[in-house]
């Protein structure tokens, strides 16, 4: 997933809402989320600051021994889903 940040907001402020976002809309509902920000800090801005999440399909549950896929994580655009 990408998601385009506030070109006026600090760095700070960027993680902060990164993490939060990715806490409260996707961690919180069982997937891992690793996340990264990527802006090329030019002066004429070419690339909008933006950041990457990628996420697990399977639930992380602390004394699993492994998780269980959630097909709609996996649906496609047309509803199609997959594991």
């Amino acid at each position: 997933m990408v998601v385009t940040l506030p070109a006026e907001a600090a760095p700070d402020e960027w993680i902060a809402m990164v993490r939060r976002y990715a806490h409260d809309s996707i961690a919180a509902h069982g997937p891992v989320v690793a996340w990264a920000i990527h802006a090329d800090g030019s002066s004429d801005e070419t690339t909008p600051p933006h950041a990457h999440l990628l996420m697990t399909t399977r639930v992380w549950r602390h004394g699993a021994r492994r998780g269980q896929t959630v097909p709609n994580w996996c649906a496609t655009s047309d509803g199609a889903t997959f594991a």
